[in-house]
């Protein structure tokens, strides 16, 4: 094996890895960048469907998340920033649009990729000294659930996941 090879890290970040990578997410100058952050961070949203969001998906504090073996998977957003941040997103477009139009895009006005959003994460990561990717972000939500003593079931539900068969 190739020791001069990167490894990829999928754990979930400590405490202090959070408050740092929250920090630089602080310094970015575009709510979208923010809101992209965050969600990740605050919801276990997966890349893919923080890409795939349509600004007729979100409401106040709730994201209709299509799914893969459901129709749609209901995504409460409790933080605050988060909501901060979304909510510029949103007030950067027509207002009462009920166009389906892309939640998170270039500033060309097209649909944000995975490499952008990974490529955003792993900028932020470094300027909070770390060395992650988005999946990173997901499993640090999962283990906030899990150390909250929340159910199996709750977390597989908010992960977008089968609860577990028994």
């Amino acid at each position: 094996m190739d020791t001069n090879q990167p490894t990829s890290r999928a754990l979930a970040l400590t405490p202090d890895e959070t408050g740092r990578f929250l920090k630089a997410v602080s310094h970015l100058p575009q709510a979208r960048d923010r809101a992209i952050c965050r969600l990740l961070l605050h919801t276990g949203l997966r890349t893919s469907e923080i890409i795939a969001l349509n600004t007729h998906r979100v409401h106040q504090k709730v994201v209709h998340v299509p799914a893969v073996k459901t129709p749609v998977r209901v995504v409460t957003i409790t933080n605050e920033a988060a909501l901060t941040d979304l909510s510029a997103v949103l007030d950067e477009r027509e207002p009462g649009s009920r166009i389906v139009r892309p939640l998170f895009v270039t500033h060309a006005g097209e649909r944000m990729s995975a490499p952008m959003v990974v490529g955003l994460i792993r900028r932020t990561a470094q300027h909070a000294g770390i060395k992650v990717g988005p999946t990173t972000l997901r499993h640090t939500y999962r283990e906030t659930l899990v150390r909250g003593e929340t159910s199996p079931d709750v977390v597989a539900e908010r992960m977008g996941h089968a609860p577990a068969l028994t």
